[in-house]
């Protein structure tokens, strides 16, 4: 049980920083393409 709820933690963590990544490259490109 405790295993399971280790990996579920670790998917969760995995999943917020790429979407943290995304969010942040998403910015980046938006912010760009507005300065141009």
């Amino acid at each position: 049980m405790k295993k399971q709820v280790a990996r579920t933690t670790g998917r969760l963590i995995v999943m917020k920083n790429t979407m943290d990544m995304q969010n942040r490259m998403f910015v980046v490109l938006f912010g760009y393409t507005k300065n141009k």
